[in-house]
């Protein structure tokens, strides 16, 4: 398998995050899930909670959208989100009291709560799993999914699958015994009993507490890639822990840092998330950091709250150089799903020009499940003949962007390959 040798910045030069301004206003768009759909429950003019249920889905086993602060809705309507897709968004004028914000919260005994009852409030209080950041689902939905495949073990990556983002490695390193807890409600539910926790290799220094039946892996976090399934379980059956009595598959359960932590947050003191951590970076601003940024907060807000910019970006990464995309828009909000935002400016900008196809082979070279990126892209734009059972091999693309990042004519290979999943095959 080839891998990229990317370097990390240190996550041990964060010492702190901080929270956000409380915004005047938030934007709270309707795409928690892509391909979800969404019934709204409020309309311009009526009054909400902190935490409020501001839009229900239609489906089973989908997560509800909450007001991230008390106010007044004071808008309804269209615009580009995070994702790059329009989505229906609901405006909210901040007035009133909090719900949640500041008040004393005494963790709850999840200890004895049936599965059902965590999904539900998995459910109710909007947690969704963000391991494959590009396409987040409700967190019950990969439970149910890991229930239907027999999974016997629960798998914790505590670090970024994407080199230059930070925010699941700072959440590990500040906050592992939440996450921790987090993780084991999510194996109650899930009817298992072994959890294994990667983490980068550079905290090997550190000590953590662990039950008999949790196990926690060190390893190369700064090879790309190495946070998606597969790599996973190589570095796991590289381990000395392979021995445990049990084993690890692509069948089982995976989530990251950020989706234990908001579990524990929701089932331990029974509340919505409003809020979670963003890592801001890139030339364009005067300092880079992790703040706790409250939910459908917009970018404007946040640049203002550190400094402005003092370079114009040409582009707005989100979640990511290699796994994220880029957006030319400024004023879109936080949601669940967002990560990390960079700001780039001109001459930090690849050229975006895309050209034909040259045959070059690097994408195939690249690839760590052996795929053809390049002869898919031709499936699809010259209806160049495949095999189905070939076809049905897309399905092992886990979509880490390595062929987008060494095509010369800057084909979005990784992007045509997701479309290529959700079509009749």
């Amino acid at each position: 398998m080839t891998t990229f040798p990317y370097v990390k910045s240190s996550v041990k030069k964060y010492s702190v995050a901080r929270n956000s301004f409380l915004p005047r206003y938030v934007t709270v768009p309707l795409d928690l899930e892509p391909g979800v759909q969404y019934k709204l429950v409020v309309e311009p003019g009526n009054f909400v909670n902190e935490g409020q249920v501001i839009a229900i889905p239609k489906g089973n086993n989908d997560c509800k959208i909450h007001s991230p602060l008390p106010g007044e809705v004071i808008d309804i309507f269209t615009d580009v989100s995070a994702s790059g897709r329009p989505e229906l968004m609901v405006k909210i004028a901040f007035s009133g009291s909090f719900s949640y914000t500041g008040k004393n919260k005494k963790e709850q005994d999840w200890k004895f709560l049936s599965q059902e009852t965590i999904c539900s409030k998995l459910n109710d209080f909007g947690v969704i799993n963000t391991f494959f950041i590009t396409r987040p689902v409700s967190l019950t939905k990969t439970i149910e999914k890991g229930l239907s495949k027999k999974a016997e073990t629960l798998i914790v990556r505590l670090f970024d699958e994407d080199p230059v983002r930070l925010t699941d490695s700072f959440l590990s390193l500040k906050y592992f015994n939440e996450i921790r807890k987090g993780s084991e409600i999510i194996a109650q539910a899930a009817k298992i009993s072994n959890i294994v926790f990667f983490m980068d290799n550079s905290l090997a220094s550190n000590t953590f507490e662990l039950d008999p039946n949790e196990k926690l892996i060190f390893t190369n976090s700064k090879k790309y890639p190495s946070g998606f399934k597969k790599e996973l379980c190589n570095a796991w059956n590289k381990s000395s822990s392979k021995n445990a009595g049990f084993n690890i598959s692509e069948n089982d359960i995976f989530i990251d840092s950020t989706t234990a932590y908001e579990t524990y947050k929701a089932i331990a003191f029974d509340m919505p998330g409003v809020d979670h951590l963003v890592q801001f970076t890139g030339n364009c601003i005067p300092v880079n950091c992790i703040l706790n940024v409250r939910l459908g907060t917009t970018l404007d807000d946040i640049v203002a709250q550190i400094g402005g910019f003092n370079k114009t970006p040409n582009f707005i990464v989100v979640n990511g150089h290699v796994t994220g995309n880029s957006v030319s828009w400024r004023n879109f909000p936080i949601t669940k799903y967002v990560k990390s935002i960079s700001f780039v400016s001109q001459g930090q900008t690849p050229e975006q020009l895309v050209c034909n196809c040259i045959s070059c082979g690097n994408c195939r070279s690249i690839c760590p499940r052996n795929l053809a990126p390049d002869l898919l892209f031709k499936h699809i734009t010259e209806q160049y003949p495949l095999p189905k059972e070939y076809l049905k091999k897309i399905d092992l693309c886990e979509e880490c962007g390595l062929c987008n990042s060494v095509c010369p004519s800057r084909i979005a290979l990784t992007q045509i390959i997701s479309a290529m999943k959700k079509m009749d095959k």
